[in-house]
């Protein structure tokens, strides 16, 4: 509807005063206003909110404008008709205890004006907002989805056309909600129960597959908000919906890698424990029935059998340990590293007096995040290979030392030795499986630290290493703090 004929609607009768005309438009507008501002918005974008609010204020603002320009030409008709004595006879009663009528008139057109230049600013950023909308919806790269409160389609982005495959006309043609018809059949009933949840106000969030009109399999995560009308009831809802089906497909392809590398552990430990224990067997029998009569060369290479024999198994139990390493589910338990340290101390002992080795505890251990026996497995493993490769020229000194990093989130345990070092070349391998810093003359099955690189990676931590050849190493194992640590 046009502004003058919502104008010639409100008209009040011709034979009311020129005031009671002015006060008649000014009551009527409003009302009128809002309606053709709200009919006018919804024809050409829906808006927030806010700028359909605003569009009916300028609206409004216009034709109060309008009315009082009418007001005016009557004034200005009444006063032609009738002399300048009479007009003023008839208006002071009726404006008595009242400013004058023109300085009336003159600040309502200079609040009408000042509207009018608010109405004009707040539309010129309500456009800057909308296309700023635009932008971003028509260029990221993930499909927002706008649906009404009966899961019709509202508005869809272009990028919806590039994860479906099917073009914005075709989605709208539809009679119900358009993704139901390319989820998988497999997935629907997920994604249909989401919806409901959608609809009760809750937000959801969901990963499941789509149908590609080209027949291929789309992987997407799709998350969905409420927008909640004025009185709280749900009048929208917003998704966006992200293509993972590359992530998806590689997260596959590393679970059959871990499944692949299980299965091989399992048949070299099982396939490999058999033979190894006969050799055993026949080894033992050999030297039994020929004690007696063998010669020291004869013993010397049963000795070595018997050594290679042994190294083979513990290599087997090693990479199988290994193996299951890659199945374990991670961990996030509360864990007090001193109840760790102090168990793991007590199991040292035995080795440690022997050789006048000393391991010191600087400081309060702080509570961490992981497993109480995988976070024993790391430091054994660690205070175990620092007595194994200790300098045999000097007592071997360990200290273990604590620090707090990134705003008390993250425990450094520092775990440090005066023992052989690491050649500098062999640093960047030391954590790969099968990888030695002084193999010909120390035993072990290179697996060790690689396995305390993957429990700790388990349990959301790392670990590095600093060392100098012929002075000592020190092990840095980062783990998440516990909300209860020592600060």
């Amino acid at each position: 509807m046009q502004a003058a004929e919502v104008i010639s609607q409100m008209s009040v009768p011709a034979s009311t005063s020129p005031l009671g005309r002015f006060v008649g438009l000014l009551v009527a507008s409003p009302g009128a206003a809002l309606g053709f501002s709200l009919a006018s918005a919804g024809t050409y974008f829906v808006a927030p909110p806010a700028v359909a609010a605003l569009a009916a204020g300028c609206t409004g603002a216009l034709l109060v404008s309008a009315a009082v320009g009418l007001v005016l030409s009557d004034l200005r008709r009444s006063t032609r008709s009738a002399s300048s004595e009479d007009a003023t006879k008839a208006l002071i009663p009726a404006l008595s205890g009242v400013p004058p009528l023109d300085e009336t008139v003159h600040q309502l057109l200079s609040q009408i004006t000042n509207l009018q230049e608010t109405c004009r600013t707040a539309e010129q950023s309500s456009k800057e907002v909308i296309a700023k909308q635009r932008i971003l919806t028509d260029n990221i790269a993930a499909a927002v989805v706008l649906r009404g409160p009966t899961d019709t389609l509202v508005y869809c982005s272009p990028y919806t056309e590039v994860l479906t495959g099917y073009s914005l006309r075709e989605m709208f043609e539809r009679p119900r909600d358009f993704f139901l018809e390319i989820v998988h059949p497999e997935d629907r009933e997920r994604y249909e129960r989401a919806l409901k949840i959608g609809a009760l106000g809750e937000a959801f969030q969901i990963r499941h597959r789509l149908l590609h009109k080209t027949g291929i399999e789309m992987w997407v995560e799709t998350r969905t908000v409420p927008i909640l009308g004025e009185e709280g009831e749900v009048s929208q809802s917003l998704s966006v919906m992200l293509d993972v089906t590359g992530a998806v497909r590689y997260q596959k392809q590393v679970e059959e890698k871990n499944r692949d590398l299980h299965d091989f552990a399992y048949m070299v430990s099982h396939d490999l424990k058999g033979p190894i224990v006969t050799i055993k067997g026949m080894l033992g029998i050999f030297e039994e029935d020929l004690r007696d009569s063998l010669s020291k060369e004869a013993e010397e290479t049963l000795r070595h059998i018997r050594g290679a024999t042994q190294r083979l198994e513990q290599l087997v139990a090693s990479v199988l340990e290994y193996s299951k390493i890659s199945s374990l589910d991670e961990r996030s338990d509360p864990v007090a590293l001193a109840t760790v340290l102090q168990e793991l101390l007590q199991h040292l002992t035995p080795q440690l007096t022997p050789i006048g080795a000393q391991i010191d505890i600087d400081g309060p251990a702080p509570m961490v995040i992981g497993e109480h026996v995988w976070l024993y497995q790391v430091f054994s493993n660690l205070l175990g290979n620092a007595i194994k490769y200790r300098d045999q020229a000097r007592p071997l000194r360990v200290k273990v030392s604590f620090a707090f990093l990134a705003g008390g989130r993250e425990v450094v345990v520092a775990v440090s030795d005066n023992g052989l070092g690491i050649p500098a070349d062999k640093i960047p391998q030391m954590f790969r499986p099968f990888q030695r810093a002084h193999g010909k003359h120390i035993e072990g099955t290179g697996i060790g630290l690689a396995s305390v690189k993957r429990v700790l990676e388990k349990c959301g931590g790392s670990v590095r290493v600093e060392s100098r050849e012929g002075e000592g190493s020190t092990f840095f194992v980062s783990l998440r703090a516990a909300k209860d640590s020592l600060r």
